[in-house]
């Protein structure tokens, strides 16, 4: 059985010890990505593994076929009994070039 977001909200504090700031969504804890991801290389010349991101380049793209690693700012504890379900979900955000 799946938590409601009342059962989360009063088990966050242990669940995400380190950053009581985190959002839930729904039935959803809302984590973020922290400033390292690592994709697995799309060939055997592409030797780059690891992105660091910055306020200058603060997105990354993971390529068809290949696998990441994320690493979140957020350790998450899941109780022993339990399991965590883990998804993420990705936007684009669009800008107007015009103004």
């Amino acid at each position: 059985m799946f938590w409601s977001g009342n059962k989360l909200q009063s088990k966050k504090k242990s669940l995400v010890p380190s950053h009581p700031d985190t959002a839930i969504d729904c039935a959803s804890l809302v984590l973020t990505i922290g400033t390292e991801v690592y994709i697995t290389p799309n060939s055997e010349n592409d030797i780059k593994v690891k992105k660091t991101l910055t306020v200058e380049e603060p997105q990354f793209i993971i390529p068809k076929g290949q696998f990441a690693l994320l690493i979140t700012e957020e350790e998450v504890h899941v109780p022993y009994q339990n399991i965590a379900f883990i998804s993420f979900m990705s936007f684009v955000a669009l800008t107007d070039a015009a103004s």
